[in-house]
């Protein structure tokens, strides 16, 4: 996908578009509450962008006392419509309930 957006980059340059001809770019950004499921996701984007790495683990730790501040942002295709999450994705890791 990398070398991808490279070779469009360069075509829209040497056309002199001011945008990318891609439709990756269309669409929009949807920001939803992290699931377990997003754990794997999670764990491959902080091993290729940041040089500090937790486990699995840790990410499920965190999503069980702080349910609400793991955020997952997704890109939704233009005309694309979102699913709705499985039972077993939104059950809260906690047990339930606020607390400290």
């Amino acid at each position: 996908a990398g070398r991808e957006l490279e070779a469009a980059a360069a075509a829209a340059a040497a056309a002199g578009a001011d945008r990318l001809p891609s439709p990756l770019l269309d669409g929009h950004i949807a920001l939803r509450v992290a699931r377990r499921s997003d754990v794997p996701h999670i764990q491959q984007c902080n091993l290729a962008t940041l040089p500090e790495n937790y486990s699995a683990t840790f990410y499920h730790n965190h999503m069980r006392q702080w349910p609400d501040l793991a955020l997952v942002a997704e890109h939704v295709p233009k005309g694309c419509l979102l699913s709705r999450p499985t039972l077993a994705d939104t059950a809260p890791m906690g047990g339930g309930g606020g607390g400290g």
